[in-house]
C-alpha cells in the first residue's frame, strides 16, 4: 500500500507567484517540489488545458493528481506542491475543486500567493503568449482562490499563510515553517 505525503500545499491564481516560491522553499527545506499540472500531465501522458489556461475535465484531473502524488512521492515525507483550490473550466468560468481532492492530499500547512494583478496579468501574456486577459476577472480568480484557501484551511483545520509575492518576506516565511515543524 502506498503512503501519501504530508503536503505543504503552495496555492493561488496562474502568474501569482507559486512556483518561484515552491522552488525557493523546496531549496531552503531540503524538501521535494511537485507542480500539479506537471504530475497531471504526466499521468496522462498530455495536457489537457489550453493557453488561456481553461481545463476540461476539472474533477477527473484532481483524482489523477491525488494518484499521481500517492504513486511518485510515496518514499518522500514531506513534499511542496504547487497548485489551485479554483480553477478555470472550458467556458471560462471560475470553478472551485472539490473539497474531497484536498482532504486526499494529506495538506498539513497552506500557502497562498497573492500579488497585484496588473503584475499578474503582465506574467501571463510574457509567460503565456495570452493577450486575451480580463483584468476584472483576474481580480474576481484571485478573490476567489483567497476563499477557497480560507475555507478549505478551516475544513482541514490547517495553518494558512497569505503570502503577497511582491513585498512579503521568504526569509519570514521559512522561519514560520521551520517553526512549525516542516523540515526536510
Amino acid at each position: 500500500m502506498l503512503i501519501m505525503p504530508r503536503v505543504i500545499f503552495i496555492s493561488g491564481i496562474h502568474g501569482s507567484g507559486k512556483t518561484t516560491l515552491g522552488k525557493n522553499l523546496s531549496n531552503k527545506l531540503g524538501i521535494e517540489f511537485a507542480i500539479s499540472s506537471e504530475v497531471i500531465k504526466k499521468e496522462l501522458k498530455h495536457q489537457n488545458w489550453d493557453n488561456e489556461k481553461r481545463v476540461s475535465n476539472i474533477e477527473e484531473n484532481q483524482n489523477i493528481l491525488c494518484n499521481g502524488i500517492e504513486k511518485n512521492y510515496a518514499n518522500s515525507k514531506t513534499i511542496i506542491l504547487d497548485g489551485h483550490f479554483s480553477l478555470l473550466n472550458r467556458e471560462k468560468r471560475i470553478t472551485n475543486l472539490p473539497f474531497g481532492v484536498f482532504s486526499q492530499l494529506n495538506i498539513t500547512f497552506i500557502i497562498t500567493c497573492i500579488t497585484k494583478v496588473d503584475l499578474i496579468k503582465e506574467r501571463l501574456q510574457n509567460r503565456d503568449n495570452n493577450n486575451d486577459i480580463d483584468i476584472h476577472q483576474l481580480e474576481t480568480f484571485q478573490k476567489t482562490e483567497i476563499n477557497q484557501a480560507q475555507k478549505i484551511a478551516n475544513q482541514l483545520n490547517v495553518p494558512l499563510i497569505l503570502f503577497n509575492t511582491q513585498i512579503d518576506s521568504e526569509e519570514d516565511l521559512f522561519y514560520k515553517l521551520k517553526k512549525g515543524g516542516i523540515k526536510g
